[in-house]
């Protein structure tokens, strides 16, 4: 009796899937630079470079009360970046061909992380109570070159190319507000050189960079907010919050010789504290 041997070889690789990503156990792939930098707001919208509102049309919070901490994103809430390595310790990457098993069989490198400031470029916190005056609040979210590689399989490696993106975001207010009445700020405590703070008001009712805060919107005290005073071609600029204040229009008030009018004006770009600029 004769034996005979069979052998059986492939005549290509055999090509299957790469590594990826996911924070909910591969549902979702993370498979590009977007998805590392996009957020998902509480409603579920997801927002990307791709998608992105600009700072003249901000992003609005979906719910009354939400804060920057109901914004998703793969940084957590416990930090301000995190490592692709730490998502793959924490079990958060895939492989639909089950390569990368066994300890060490995967690596990643690169990061992510995030910021967040108000429209005056202060640095705020994710669960700080959003406020209109202070909107648009800025996200920013950058990712370094990364890559996510097992050891074995075909292909083996994912690799995203670092990228940054803003996301400006506006709290849930319907109600639109007077932020500030502005003056001239000059001898209010500006960093102008020729400053003198002598008439500077306390913090509770003035802003150097700002001017008179708002004390109370209860028209029957409208007389805290601004020190009773006159003159010829007297005047202020209202700070207004949460509208286009160049679609907001006022009638003109007269009592006896005395007329005040309301006109909107281009926003000036200057700090407000040059004397001699009147």
């Amino acid at each position: 009796m004769s034996s005979q041997a069979l052998l059986a070889r492939t005549s290509q690789v055999i090509n299957g899937s790469a590594p990826y990503l996911t924070l909910d156990g591969g549902v979702t792939k993370l498979t590009t630079t977007d998805d590392l930098i996009s957020i998902k707001l509480s409603d579920g919208q997801v927002l990307t470079p791709q998608n992105n509102n600009s700072v003249m049309t901000p992003i609005h919070l979906p719910n009354a009360g939400d804060t920057l901490a109901n914004i998703e994103m793969i940084v957590p809430s416990s930090s301000d970046s995190i490592n692709i390595n730490d998502l793959v310790t924490q079990g958060k990457w895939g492989d639909d061909d089950a390569d990368g098993q066994g300890a060490h069989s995967v690596t990643a490198t690169g990061n992510v992380s995030v910021s967040f400031t108000d429209k005056n470029s202060n640095a705020v916190s994710r669960s700080d109570i959003l406020d209109i005056c202070n909107a648009p609040y800025r996200i920013t979210l950058s990712s370094t070159d990364a890559t996510l590689e097992t050891k074995y399989g075909v292909p083996n490696r994912s690799t995203l190319n670092g990228n940054t993106v803003s996301y400006y975001i506006n709290p849930n207010s319907q109600q639109p507000k007077v932020c500030y009445v502005r003056p001239r700020l000059i001898f209010g405590g500006t960093n102008f050189a020729g400053d003198n703070p002598r008439f500077a008001g306390p913090s509770s009712i003035w802003d150097p960079t700002k001017g008179f805060l708002t004390q109370s919107i209860n028209p029957s005290s409208y007389n805290l907010n601004f020190p009773t005073t006159g003159a010829d071609g007297l005047y202020f600029d209202l700070d207004i919050g949460g509208v286009d204040a160049s679609q907001l229009t006022w009638s003109s008030e007269t009592q006896g010789e005395i007329t005040a009018t309301v006109n909107w004006v281009k926003p000036r770009s200057d700090s407000f504290t040059i004397p001699c600029r009147w």
